[in-house]
């Protein structure tokens, strides 16, 4: 484990985007003096905690099995560098371009099953009161507050493609539209795996449920979709929210 933090330190480049999850790292081709064939095994044993250091950095899964990161040392070191390489492993996606020395780790996709898990409900008591923090999709730490006594049940969930119409025109109204391009750039399935924060919408007397979310906030990215006015909402912010990527601040 020494030896292994050392080389992450001085060996390996690694940059994580807090907004979106997504790890970039560039590795060394081999290890000073620690080839990675079968006739080095303490090598192999070092990178090959290297690499799990470097994925549990950004995995939703608690715990990664080494038979995988077994399997990722192996497409790394083993495979010809002139091609491109895409593969999944401790639920994340290794991407690395032909010629390239950049590889790019994100979740993979959610399935249905894993977006129910994934979504974290909170339950204001009174406003003004932050609630616990609370750990989403095994990567985010998030806590809200909660500024109008109506509200009773704020989620956290992954980004839908039902969610992009009203995204859309919530950014526009608080002049934030680029933040679609970012979105557009992770590609058409990994856009649904940042956390979005929604409450049911209400009308605005009896706060009787309506059929439809409202979105409130993207947390990871720092945007708050309730700067401006609309038919449920009389004075801006309906929530206040604090969000830390891997530990809560």
């Amino acid at each position: 484990m020494r030896k292994a933090r050392e080389v992450l330190a001085l060996d390996c480049e690694v940059n994580i985007n807090h907004g979106t999850g997504i790890l970039q790292m560039m590795l060394p081709p081999t290890y000073k003096g620690l080839g990675l064939g079968p006739n080095d095994p303490a090598g192999a044993r070092i990178m090959l905690r290297v690499l799990t250091l470097i994925a549990e950095r950004v995995t939703p899964l608690r715990k990664i099995k080494r038979k995988s990161m077994i399997n990722v040392l192996a497409n790394i070191y083993e495979r010809n560098p002139q091609e491109h390489i895409h593969f999944t492993a401790a639920g994340l996606s290794w991407t690395r371009g032909a010629s390239k020395l950049i590889w790019s780790l994100r979740r993979v996709p959610h399935t249905h099953r894993a977006r129910t898990e994934a979504t974290v409900e909170f339950n204001p008591e009174s406003p003004n009161q932050w609630s616990e923090w609370q750990l989403w999709d095994g990567r985010w730490w998030l806590r809200v507050q909660s500024l109008r006594k109506e509200i009773r049940k704020v989620v956290v969930r992954p980004l839908a493609p039902g969610d992009m119409k009203q995204l859309r025109g919530r950014l526009e109204q608080i002049g934030m539209p680029w933040i679609m391009e970012e979105l557009a750039k992770l590609g058409p399935k990994a856009r649904f795996t940042v956390p979005v924060i929604a409450i049911e919408e209400r009308s605005p007397d009896d706060w009787e449920v309506m059929d439809d979310w409202l979105l409130i906030g993207l947390p990871s990215f720092g945007v708050d979709l309730m700067n401006r006015r609309g038919p449920y909402i009389s004075d801006g912010r309906l929530l206040r929210w604090e969000v830390s990527f891997r530990r809560p601040m």
